[in-house]
């Protein structure tokens, strides 16, 4: 199958694009659920320079995305938009960006112990390094 083209990070496409790879996944045998939240900082374009969403996992449930909100998330990873759009890119990962304290999490961080192989299920949605 052809390689589709990039879609501009943040952009409705690019949403779309997480949404058909989440559900394209396997859906893991664990009844452990876990809520994702990113929040986004200095976003170009964008009302107040932020962009929030999540993304849910496990539990039984097929994947979901939801984008205008952190709400109900149970950890949420803020970063700015340059590293951000790194890491969509290919160009950094999540983890040394948080070495570096470039990612805050906001919520219960314990959370995350135990969800490691639902968060490794998540593949990075179309690469892109479209301006924004």
């Amino acid at each position: 199958m052809p390689e589709s083209a990039p879609v501009e990070f943040l952009s409705q496409a690019w949403f779309d694009t997480m949404c058909a790879d989440l559900e394209a996944l396997p859906q893991p045998d664990s009844e452990r659920a876990i809520v994702l939240g990113q929040v986004i900082t200095g976003v170009p374009g964008v009302a107040d320079e932020a962009v929030r969403y999540t993304v849910s996992l496990g539990g039984g449930k097929p994947p979901e995305v939801r984008s205008g909100s952190v709400e109900g998330a149970d950890v949420v990873f803020v970063t700015n938009y340059d590293d951000a759009r790194l890491v969509a890119a290919g160009g950094a990962s999540s983890a040394s960006l948080l070495a570096a304290g470039k990612v805050k999490i906001r919520g219960d961080a314990r959370q995350l112990i135990g969800a490691d192989g639902l968060i490794a299920t998540v593949r990075k949605p179309g690469r892109s390094t479209t301006p924004a």
